[in-house]
Parts: C-alpha cells; structure tokens; sequence
C-alpha cells in the first residue's frame, strides 16, 4: 500500500514551530532590510499569558554603537486553513477571524506595559498576517459585552490588506509606536484607580485587637505601610477628613481604636489592658510593634472634645534583635553567617528577611535562590503580597547578577530572571486582593521612594533657606527638621522592614546626602534665638558611616567648617561595637573586601574614626578605640582595608589632642605603607611633640645615615622631609648648611634653592640671588591650547615671592624684570605682588590673596592697610565667601 506522506495530519507542535519559523524570518529580514536587528526571544515566562516571542529592536545603522530602540511583544498563531468571513452583508467582510481568550486580550489591551503584535501565519501558502490588538478601539466595548455574556473568548478580524511585507511594514512601525503610547495612556487610567479596604471592615470579628491584627496581616510580609493606606484601614480610619498621619503622629475621630489604644499600659514588662487583666499580651505586642515600625510615636485624637494625646513610643520595645539582619547592622559577620547558614523550615517572613540579607551582604545569587523559592512557593491568589515582594527583588537582582557574577550558570541564572516581568500581575490584583492595589502601584513603580524624594528636597530647600537666614541674622523655627526626620525614618524602615531591595542604589545614596547636609547645617546655625539640631541620633551616623563616600563627607566638614559633633550618650559605646564586631568577624574579611561588594569595610572603618575625631566625648575614650583599630592593622593590611583617610583625619584635627605615641603608631603604620603624601603632614604634627634629639634620630633612621653630612639629596624621602631639617638642633643645620651650600656650587637646582632659603638651611647672599633668578622657567610663549587647566602658572616666581616676602626683600629691577617671565594672563598679579602699597587697585582681583597661601604671603598681607581697605571696599562690591575668611581670620 503506497502512502501519500502529503496528506499525513501536520500536529500542533508541527504547526507552531512552521509558523514560528516563517515569523521570525520574515520580521528578521524586514528590520534588517529597514537598517534594524531583531533580537529574538522565545517566552515561557509569559506563556499563561499568550505571549509567544519578545523581541528587542536595536538601530544597525552604527556599526561601532548599538542602540537600542524598542521592545516588543507578541502573540503568533499558525493554521493551514484561514477562516475569512465571506458573507457579504457582514461588517466585517472579507476580513480573516480569529478566536482569542477574554484573558489574554485584557491582558495585551489594558495591562501590557509594552508593545504587542498579534501574528497569524498561513503555513500552507507562507503568508504572516499581522493585527495590531492594542489600538483597536472597538476592544473595549467588545470585551464588556463578552463578559457580560459569561463568554471567555472574543473573535477578532485581521484585514487581508495586512499581510507582512516591506510595503505594510513601515503602517506596521508607525502603528507599534502609536501602540506604545496607547499602552502608557491605559496604564495611567489604572494608576489613578483606587483600592477597596472594605476587606479590612470585618463586622464578624467583635474584639478590636483582633480587628487590627486581622487587617495588619493581611498584608502578610509588608510591616511598614504607606501613611495614605493606613489612614484607609479599619480599625484605625475615622471620618472623612479626620484621620491623617502629620510626621510622627496618627490622627483618628475613632473612639473605638482610640479608647482601646489608650487603655495599654506597661505592669512588669508586660503590655496589659486596663479593666482587662486576661488580654493575650502578645497581641498587643504586636500592635504596639505595627505602630514602631510604621514610625508613629503619638496617636492623637481629632474629634469633638478634648482627649489627651496617646505616647505610644513609650510602649515600644528597644531590646537587641539576633537576627541574620541586625547582626549584619552591628558588623557581627560572624553571626550574621551563621544565622544565614542554619537550614530550618523558616516563615515567609524569616526567609525574606534571609534573602534580604543575602542582598545586603552581596550574596546575590544566595539572595536570588531565597527569593525565587519564595516567588515559586507562593500563591499570588493567596498571598499576593510575598507573591509581588519576591518578584520585585528578583527584577531588582537581575541587574545585580549581570553586573557583579560571572560564574558557568551566570547566564542561565539571567535567562531565568529574564521571564520574570510585573506586567501580567495587576488584573489578578485588582481581583483578588483589591487592598493591595496601592501598595502594588507603591513597590511596582517605586512611588515608596518619589514620595520621599519629594518631601526630603522640601524640607532640604527649606534648611538651606533657613541657613541663609541665619547667616544673615534671622531666625526661625526648623520645623522642616521635623519632617525631614519622620520621612526619612519612615522610607527606611518601609525598605528595611519590608524587606524591599534598594539601599545600595544611588538614589538610596544620594537621599542619604541630603539627610547629612540637613542635619550638619542644623546643627551649626548661629543665632542664639534659634532652634538647632542640637545632639546627632544614631540613626543618621549610621547612614554616614555605612552609605556616604569618604570624600563626600570631607566635602561638608569643610563646607560647613564643622570640627565638633554634639552626640547622644550612648554614641561611643556603639561605635565600640561596631570596631569590636568587625574584628571579632576578622575571618569575614576576605568576602567583604572587594569595592563592589555592598558593605564596604574600608569606607566603614574610615568614617568610624573621622566621627570619633569629632563627638564630643572624653578624649581619651576615644584615642582608645583608635588604638584599637591601629592594633589590629596587620589584620587591615591584609585586605587593604587600613584607614589612612580616617587616621590622617584624626592626627591632623586641630581641636584633637592626639596623645604622642598614637600619634607615632599613626605615622609609623603611613611610612611603612608608603603613604607619601599622608605620612609627610603626620610627622610634621608629630615633630611637634618631640625634642631636637627626637627628631634628629627619627631623621637619620628613615634616610639610614649615621651623621647628616652623608645625607643624599637623591633619596626619595629627601623632597618631602626637607622641612622637617629646620627644626633640627642648631648645630646640625649649620652643618647641613654648608653641605646644601656644596651641593648647589655643584649642580644648581633653582627648586631646592628657594627651599632651603624658605626653610632657613642655606643663608641668603643677595648677590647671588639676584643671579640665580636667571633660572627662572620663561613661561611667556606657553601655549594655553596645548596645556590648558591654569598649567601656565609660573612656580618658580611664586617661590621667589615668598623669599622676597620672608626677607623683606627690597623689590629692585632685577625681580621686576622676571615679569616678562609670566603668562599674560598672570603679568597683573605679579604687578601687584611686587608693588602691593602702590598698585593700581582699579585692576585688581580680590581672589588674588587665594592664589598663594603661604606663611609669608599673608604676612606680608598683613602688613599693608593699603591692601586691607581695598579688600573691604572690594567685599561690598562682589562678596567672595573665601576672601572674607581669610581677611578677617588672617589679615586683621
């Protein structure tokens, strides 16, 4: 028997990957043809939703630049039999039907972010007939009518006209991107939308503390609640208008929750209930924590009469936490790993908060494991809340992973990450959990963080203002303060209660900053009639030191010449800790090392010690802890993680009284590490607790000479030490005298020259200095678009101003004459250097007195009135913040 293998019964799986592959190659050829590459991946992340490819659009016209240029979506379908209609008098005549699912069309018309393709492919006759679902405006309707009918399905109609080939594919483009804003427009419509609470209004339950408990755990592993869902919340909502939440205080007109709330009292460290001995005091402890976390400190009631304002925050519980998180937060990484290492069957909420601090720690595909078994064991009809919280760190992960691992499952950990996508999850919210509505729009589109941002930059603008006016003699209250602080306490514990992964982006960062700044210049307004931010929390020094740059702090101590932090009692004890966890969790080190990991160990110790500099506390509790950290450095050394920007800060302090051997210990730990710059400035403040022999047997150790006649110039230290030979003993610079003398008879170095007279190493001969001022570099042809960035400057001349300054050196023509040296855009200013008493003022620039800010510069400053009234007329004119420092704290 022969068999027409022709008339064999293609199968399904046949038809969809014919139609697959017809599609793919006929979209590939038209982008590319258009100058476009098509990046093409097969969905199984949104299969239950009817997507079949996602494809990513990238502009090819650049060979040496990809850019992207649009997503998009589709859903493709393939038969050997196109059903077209062909009665006549049908509206929809000659057009090809297709059956589609209610589901999926919602889906594709309301809640797809992006833009969808709806595909047909005729595999018998190669034919792709495209159908762009999303801007058909007769959808909606239809959809209504479907449903309203208890139909699950709805047909549409493709035009035969859009077949796809190059002459509909530029309609096709221009409908896509039509499609995309259609999109963006719809999901407006469901932001505005409201949620329903009425879930949380249980008439069955009768005890108000089950009332509460009931709606706190409805929403499962989100502790901390948006201020606008809590005041919509039975019990605690009230009447219209009277319940809102203003910084730490929660209004209600609700005598129920009110007389309730009110009635918890504290009897042996235990929350009780008045006239109600029996109550389960747990529940109410958990109540109380719902108000902790949330930051809400007074509940006050806004209805008629007078009730006394409720503290609430004095039932709160400060008791140390032994999580995996805490432990983290104390740097106990020893713990913190054991913790995270012990394999028990944990809630949901135990194994957010583990995934969280896998986050945090940078264990990111450890993170990644906990929260898609979470993602996959919940049931986002049932727990929708865990269900949205997982799938929001996963997304957040994603990009952590593709920036950070590079082991062999890398890219199948991404492709995994790839299907999850928030796009297919706000119809089943708004169905079966109507109370979530606003907290899903809160984590999906990070509103938790534009509504802080928001009022952070407020109340921030407002400090500075109020700064301004300080400064300028006014006054006021900072009740900004207020706000910024509840705000911002709130939005931390809303990301770190909720386990919601963002505190190491850097917006986290940057909100962080403004928090600081705020905080630094409250702290240091002037007028006595004014309100300051007297005494810094610990919650904003652990921002500092955990999430603000070394450079960035150094930026504000400067800015607003901070050099004292007033602080609560217990700072010191913290920050003790802190240094003792970190070294206890030594074996830690090597994980924590690295720049790109989150907790970064150097930042961490460097702002311990540059706070330490700065509290208010006894100098000697403090050098203690320094010391501590100083014998542990070979243990830093290791993993380069030794604090010389924090040490360097601590040694140079001016209002420090740094104790002699620390200060030896400090320098000791810079010169062996080769801190060059650093060890210089911390030797000189340690010479000046040391006698002559100190000082000259240190010297003679570190240039390994036994007798300073054998000093040799070439020595790498000998540039940055040569200061340090002035304080030496006088006999042992007469001595260096005349070996400096030897030296520059033989080979003339104009630098060292002018150094050694500044220094008072070599005597001044005015003959022969007048002389050697031919050695200046002629700068007068440089070339400023070969060299620009000021490089014009001429430092040999600078130099020689500060001998003439220091010897009080009659300006003759043989100095005047190196001005023909000069750039021309320097020649006014050596001028007036040289003639300061009678110059012409008319050309002169007040940051002058900026350029060069030498010993002998502001002293000869000092002694010229001429200059000092030209400043002071100056000042009224154009005020410069910088001179008027330095002419009333240098010059007067």
């Amino acid at each position: 028997m022969d068999i027409d293998f022709n008339m064999r019964k293609k199968d399904n799986p046949y038809i969809r990957k014919t139609a697959n592959n017809l599609l793919t190659n006929q979209l590939r050829k038209l982008f590319f043809d258009n100058d476009m590459n098509l990046k093409e991946n097969p969905s199984t992340a949104d299969e239950d939703m009817g997507i079949d490819y996602f494809f990513e659009v990238f502009d090819d016209c650049n060979s040496k630049e990809t850019k992207h240029l649009f997503f998009l979506y589709n859903q493709n379908k393939g038969t050997e039999n196109l059903r077209i209609i062909k009665t006549k008098n049908d509206e929809n005549f000659g057009k090809i039907a297709f059956s589609l699912s209610i589901r999926h069309v919602e889906y594709f018309y309301y809640e797809l972010d992006e833009r969808l393709l709806f595909t047909i492919c005729d595999i018998k006759n190669d034919k792709v007939y495209w159908y762009d679902i999303q801007n058909d405006h007769l959808l909606a309707e239809r959809i209504i009518e479907q449903k309203n009918k208890s139909i699950n399905s709805i047909i549409i109609y493709i035009p035969l006209e859009n077949i796809l080939n190059e002459i509909t594919f530029p309609t096709l483009l221009k409908n896509l991107n039509y499609a995309k804003y259609n999109q963006t427009r719809k999901k407006d419509n469901f932001s505005n939308a409201t949620a329903d609470y009425s879930e949380t209004e249980q008439v069955n339950i009768k005890n108000i503390s089950d009332k509460i408990l009931y709606t706190i755990n409805l929403f499962e592993g989100i502790k901390v609640l948006p201020e606008n869902v809590i005041c919509q919340l039975h019990p605690f909502k009230g009447s219209q208008g009277r319940t809102n939440i203003f910084e730490s205080t929660f209004e209600t007109d609700n005598e129920d929750f009110f007389e309730f709330m009110n009635s918890i009292f504290f009897e042996n460290n235990d929350l009780k209930i008045l006239n109600d001995p029996d109550t389960n005091s747990t529940k109410l402890r958990e109540i109380i924590d719902f108000f902790q976390v949330n930051e809400i400190y007074h509940i006050r009631w806004s209805g008629k009469k007078m009730k006394k304002q409720i503290c609430v925050h004095k039932l709160f519980h400060y008791s140390e936490c032994d999580c995996e998180r805490c432990n983290l937060e104390r740097l106990n990484l020893v713990r913190t790993q054991k913790l995270l290492r012990i394999d028990k069957d944990d809630t949901v909420n135990a194994l957010l908060r583990k995934g969280y601090t896998h986050y945090l720690l940078g264990n990111y595909i450890d993170a990644y494991k906990v929260f898609f078994r979470i993602y996959k064991e919940a049931n986002k009809k049932q727990t929708p809340v865990n269900y949205t919280i997982s799938k929001y760190n996963l997304i957040k992960l994603r990009g952590f992973i593709s920036s950070f691992y590079y082991e062999e499952n890398r890219n199948e950990i991404l492709k995994e990450l790839e299907k999850i996508r928030f796009e297919n999850d706000e119809r089943f919210i708004k169905e079966h959990a109507p109370y979530f509505v606003d907290i899903y729009k809160n984590i999906k589109e990070q509103k938790f963080y534009d509504n802080v941002i928001s009022k952070i930059d407020e109340s921030f603008l407002k400090i500075q203002k109020f700064y301004y006016k300080d400064n300028n003699g006014g006054s006021g209250s900072n009740n900004a303060y207020y706000k910024l602080e509840s705000s911002f306490l709130r939005f931390n514990s809303y990301i770190h209660n909720n386990f919601i992964i963002f505190n190491y982006y850097q917006e986290y960062t940057d909100l962080s900053k403004k928090i600081l700044e705020s905080l630094l210049i409250l702290h240091t307004l002037k007028n006595s009639q004014t309100e300051k931010y007297e005494l810094f929390d610990w919650y904003i020094l652990e921002i500092w030191i955990f999430h603000i740059e070394e450079e960035h702090i150094s930026y504000l101590l400067k800015k607003y010449e901070i050099t004292n932090l007033r602080v609560n009692h217990n700072i010191l004890d913290r920050l003790e800790l802190l240094i003792n966890n970190l070294f206890d969790s030594y074996s830690e080190f090597s994980k924590h090392s690295s720049i790109f990991r989150p907790i970064r160990l150097g930042k961490i110790i460097n702002n311990i010690i540059v706070i330490l500099s700065l509290i208010n506390v006894d100098n000697n509790e403090k050098e203690n802890l320094v010391l501590k950290i100083l014998s542990n450095s070979d243990k830093l050394k290791e993993y380069n993680l030794i604090p010389f920007d924090g040490l360097y800060f601590y040694a140079m302090k001016k209002e420090t009284c740094v104790n002699k051997k620390t200060l030896e210990k400090i320098f000791n730990i810079f010169m062996l590490n080769n801190q060059r710059y650093n060890y210089i400035a911390v030797l000189e403040k340690y010479f000046e607790l040391c006698d002559e022999n100190e000082i000259e047997k240190i010297l003679k150790s570190i240039f390994k000479i036994n007798d300073f006649l054998d000093i040799n110039t070439e020595n790498e230290y000998f540039e940055d030490l040569l200061y340090s030979f002035s304080l030496l003993s006088k006999d042992s610079k007469e001595k260096l005298k005349n070996k400096f003398d030897d030296i520059l008879s033989e080979n003339f170095d104009f630098s060292l020259y002018t150094d050694l007279l500044l220094y008072d190493l070599i005597d001044l001969d005015r003959t022969k200095f007048d002389n050697y001022l031919s050695y200046i570099v002629d700068m007068s042809e440089f070339d400023e678009k070969r060299f620009p960035f000021h490089s014009f400057q001429n430092l040999n001349l600078y130099n020689i101003m500060s001998v003439v300054f220091k010897y009080g050196l009659e300006v003759n023509e043989v100095i005047k004459f190196q001005i023909n040296k000069v750039y021309y855009k320097e020649k006014d200013y050596f001028e007036w250097l040289m003639d300061i008493d009678n110059f012409d003022y008319s050309k002169f620039d007040s940051y002058w007195i900026l350029r060069s800010r030498t010993k002998y510069y502001k002293e000869r400053f000092r002694k010229s009135s001429r200059l000092k009234e030209e400043l002071v007329k100056s000042l009224k004119d154009n005020y410069i913040e910088g001179v008027a420092k330095m002419y009333f704290r240098e010059l007067i």
